[in-house]
């Protein structure tokens, strides 16, 4: 019964990473794809190409990115 509360612990845990990942990934979409010039972006610190952002959405990579600079 104990391995049934375990296993059942760590399925909600996977849920909230999933769910924080996706919440992540809406922000660096809000962020990226905005209206807003590239330039526009730059004064406010985002230093993330479209291609950049296309390529951690595809590969759903949060990891830092060499020659990225967090938002």
């Amino acid at each position: 019964m104990e391995h049934l509360v375990e296993h059942r612990r760590l399925q909600e845990r996977s849920a909230q990473v999933v769910a924080g990942r996706e919440e992540a990934l809406v922000s660096i979409r809000k962020d990226i794809f905005s209206h807003r010039s590239a330039e526009d972006l730059a004064e406010h610190g985002v230093t993330h190409t479209e291609e950049d952002a296309r390529n951690i959405l595809a590969t759903n990579d949060l990891r830092p990115q060499e020659g990225l600079q967090p938002v």
